[in-house]
């Protein structure tokens, strides 16, 4: 029952995904559809509003829009960096002034946004790698956030391995995460030297506190959320922000990489850098391009037909019919484009996770649940080059498992680069 609850959101409160929310909307799967009545009449909370894709901001607006309009369900969008969502010339679907408002009072905004006062930030030109690492090994505490996985673990392995130095990226496991987490925590409240370089994955829902934070450049509301990781706790008067270019240029499939550091370069000389008006003003230079914002034409794919059926229930006011192809929106409204399988990393496991794994005919559902806190998540073709060089073993039909744990280490976690069971780093003389 309770997982019938969970599937079909039949319950008082429901903690779900973005990507599952949004991709459940324009689905025309029944395992995904036949929820989507309970949110008539409720109240979405959206956290992180910002992080909606650009390719996907005019149907997600437009969906919210119908949500509120025709089915009673209150939005609630919340973010430090408020997305400009309001009609214009760029988001024609955009919400109407009168339709939202801010439950914030006006007068307090001032009040609220000083805790950005905290940092001082500032912009640097290119910084080499063998720049950065000395910067980052002549200050006592400081973290680095990257904007690649393969820089991150570049960077950590040209600083040296030690005590201090630590590595966090999503080629490590959730478990092996929050214990590098927890050392990290223990060494800041101690005041021992602690370095950390690590992947975006530390900007959001962390809570930890560097005195200097160094962030590759993005998007000004990605920067935000990495000052937020400096001097959170106020533990001295001023913490320190560098935003720097990466010696690596910008590669050319990164559009949406591209785009944030474009719009965020027409406001860093701002002198509220984080205040609502330049947010607002960086959020309309990203969103400056209406085709950019529905990139794989879902709108235009559909064909709203307004019913005025006097028998529909008339707490629903008019109701939208659509008329669209929707197994094509249903396969092109991916949030996350690029396929990725979990890869269950075997010397993570606790013993008897791993006695169940290999031993066990049928393997319950509360088995899967507890395997992703020791899985990585990997894209399609990384895992099929893995199984080609004989690392991974496939059990029950649906579980890749590292096996013995070869190429995963303690301090960077999963290696897909090898060759024979060796690092492709090091096979180049």
């Amino acid at each position: 029952q309770y997982r019938l609850s969970t599937e079909n959101w039949e319950a008082a409160v429901i903690v779900t995904t973005s990507v599952q929310f949004f991709e459940s909307l324009f689905s025309c799967k029944p395992s995904r559809c036949r929820k989507l009545h309970n949110i008539a009449r409720s109240v979405v909370i959206l956290d992180e509003a910002q992080m909606i894709p650009v390719p996907f901001v005019a149907p997600c607006v437009e969906a919210l829009r119908s949500l509120a309009g025709h089915y009673g369900t209150s939005i609630v969008l919340c973010t430090a960096t408020q997305p400009a969502l309001l009609r214009s010339t760029a988001l024609p679907c955009g919400f109407e002034a009168d339709e939202v408002r801010s439950l914030v009072p006006e007068a307090s905004l001032p009040a609220l946004f000083r805790i950005f006062e905290r940092v001082r930030t500032t912009f640097e030109p290119m910084l080499t790698d063998a720049e950065l690492g000395a910067r980052l090994l002549a200050e006592r505490q400081v973290l680095c956030i990257l904007n690649s996985r393969r820089h991150a673990r570049a960077l950590f392995e040209r600083c040296g391995k030690n005590e201090d130095l630590f590595h966090l990226s999503a080629y490590m496991t959730p478990c092996h995460r929050s214990r590098t987490l927890q050392t990290i925590r223990e060494r800041l409240a101690s005041g021992l030297p602690c370095r950390v370089i690590s992947t975006s994955l530390i900007e959001c829902g962390v809570d930890i506190s560097f005195p200097v934070v160094y962030r590759e450049r993005n998007g000004l509301d990605v920067i935000a959320q990495a000052a937020g990781r400096c001097n959170r706790h106020g533990e001295r008067e001023l913490g320190q922000v560098c935003v720097f270019d990466g010696e690596q240029p910008v590669p050319l499939r990164a559009a949406d990489l591209n785009r944030r550091r474009e719009a965020c370069a027409l406001v860093q000389d701002a002198d509220d850098l984080f205040g609502p008006a330049t947010i607002r003003r960086y959020f309309q230079a990203l969103y400056s391009h209406p085709e950019l914002l529905d990139e794989h034409a879902i709108l235009r794919k559909m064909k709203l037909v307004t019913s005025s059926n006097a028998a529909l229930d008339p707490r629903f006011y008019r109701i939208p019919k659509l008329d669209a192809d929707f197994a094509e929106i249903d396969r092109t409204f991916q949030f996350i484009e690029s396929q990725t399988d979990s890869v269950v990393i075997e010397s993570q496991l606790p013993e008897e996770l791993r006695t169940c794994l290999r031993n066990e005919q049928a393997l319950p559902s509360r088995v899967f649940r507890r395997l992703q806190s020791y899985s990585v998540q990997v894209y399609r073709w990384e895992r099929e080059a893995m199984e080609q060089a004989g690392r991974l073993e496939c059990l029950h039909d649906c579980v890749y498992l590292l096996s013995g744990g070869l190429g995963y280490a303690e301090d960077t976690g999963l290696d897909v680069r090898m060759a024979d069971g060796i690092s492709s780093a090091d096979l180049v003389f």
